[in-house]
């Protein structure tokens, strides 16, 4: 019992408790220090990416700090099922989840009340943590409970929200720039309103949508965070497109609609996953080509720039062909990315065929007939060639093929 109710931090009893998203529980002041003394921002022991929100700490682990002490095993036995509970459902929490306010819940009761509404029952404050981890502290203090009295803990099978294509109450950021699916982005949050925005996302699941239209966006994950002297520089990795239905947030407790003026809100978003269409045979069979060209292509490239797409062929062959032909659509010119959100894969491929078609016409002229004409000509197309004197056609085929910017963030 004294090694569940300590710091993992300092090995003495928890001070001020603090439980982040990823379940882990320390004194406020040695969580703090961790992170300040931190180039990146991540728990001590699973390195899951977070920050602090807010001052708030959790009461209840002292309470039961206290009574163990005063009165013992037995005594702290007596208290445990009217003292460890649920908040929702009143009974010893199934699968303990602490949101980011410090108050507890089942997992189940609390995915199902933040169906209805992103606020903690018991405080109303803002809670993104529908996909919190199980919180180790009272996970390991019920368990020593049910141990005692030899009791078996009822095991709830969770249905996530993810599962049926919708998703309710995520962040959202309004930001000028894609992310494209499976690749990574560094973003800048300098502001102190943006700083406190993203403490709360972290608090939470880590997860947020960036969008700049605010009809379509990217759902983002947080994979570190770095301090800076102005701010936070915050890595994410694209998850999936979406297609926004409603924004809203909670203003002193009241759930508002969307308000363009109001900045300083942290607005949520009510959307759906962009779903492909299935593949059509002949389209199916046009992009197997176009893939198997590539692979032929990067086999016979020079080798003094065959690492720099290393990594994009290993995404490419990895993942799914809906999912492989947005990363190539998005890596071949500027142009294409407006059809990036959309379901029609025929005319993805199609316009990736036509693109490939393009360029190997215009590298073909570029040997075939070097004059101050051609090239005058070539400049005026929308696919710009850049010439690669020391290398081989194929390579500088496969070099012009791809904007080199969009790939290396692979």
């Amino acid at each position: 019992m004294k090694f569940i109710l300590q710091c993992s931090i300092c090995l003495q009893n928890l001070k001020s408790p603090v439980s982040l998203s990823c379940g882990h529980t320390f004194c406020q002041t040695c969580i703090q220090n961790s992170f300040d003394t931190q180039e990146f921002c991540a728990c001590p022991l699973c390195r899951q990416p977070a920050l602090l929100s807010s001052n708030k700490t959790d009461e209840l682990l002292p309470l039961v700090q206290q009574i163990y002490e005063q009165e013992g095993t037995q005594g702290l036995l007596n208290e445990f099922p009217t003292l460890i509970i649920c908040l929702c459902c009143g009974l010893t929490p199934v699968n303990p989840v602490v949101l980011s306010c410090q108050h507890m819940f089942c997992q189940k009761c609390i995915e199902e009340n933040l169906k209805e509404e992103l606020l903690c029952p018991a405080c109303s404050d803002y809670s993104f943590n529908i996909k919190v981890n199980t919180n180790k502290k009272y996970k390991d203090l019920i368990d020593w409970y049910l141990k005692e009295f030899k009791i078996e803990e009822e095991q709830e099978v969770v249905n996530k929200d993810v599962q049926n294509g919708n998703i309710n109450g995520i962040p959202i950021f309004v930001y000028d720039q894609s992310v494209i699916i499976y690749g990574s982005i560094e973003l800048q949050f300098l502001e102190f309103r943006y700083q406190e925005m993203i403490k709360m996302v972290s608090s939470g699941s880590g997860n947020f949508i960036i969008s700049s239209d605010l009809i379509n966006g990217d759902l983002v994950q947080i994979r570190s965070i770095k301090k800076t002297k102005k701010g936070y520089q915050v890595q994410v990795d694209g998850l999936s497109r979406i297609k926004i239905k409603q924004i809203y947030g909670y203003i002193e407790g009241v759930k508002t609609s969307y308000q363009q003026w109001n900045a300083q809100q942290l607005w949520l978003a009510q959307c759906e996953y962009i779903r492909d269409q299935t593949f059509k045979e002949n389209c199916f069979q046009q992009y197997k080509y176009i893939v198997a060209t590539l692979q032929k292509l990067y086999q016979n490239i020079n080798l003094e720039v065959g690492d720099i797409f290393k990594a994009f062929m290993g995404k490419i062959t990895s993942l799914s062909d809906s999912e492989s032909s947005l990363i190539l659509l998005t890596s071949l010119n500027n142009n294409f990315e407006q059809l990036y959100y959309e379901t029609d894969l025929e005319k993805r491929v199609q316009q990736i065929q036509q693109h490939f078609a393009i360029l190997e016409q215009k590298i073909k002229e570029i040997y075939a007939k070097d004059d101050q004409i051609q090239h005058a000509k070539l400049k005026q197309d929308s696919i710009e060639i850049i010439s690669y004197p020391e290398f081989d056609v194929t390579t500088q085929y496969f070099l012009n093929l791809f904007n080199i910017k969009k790939v290396l963030c692979f």
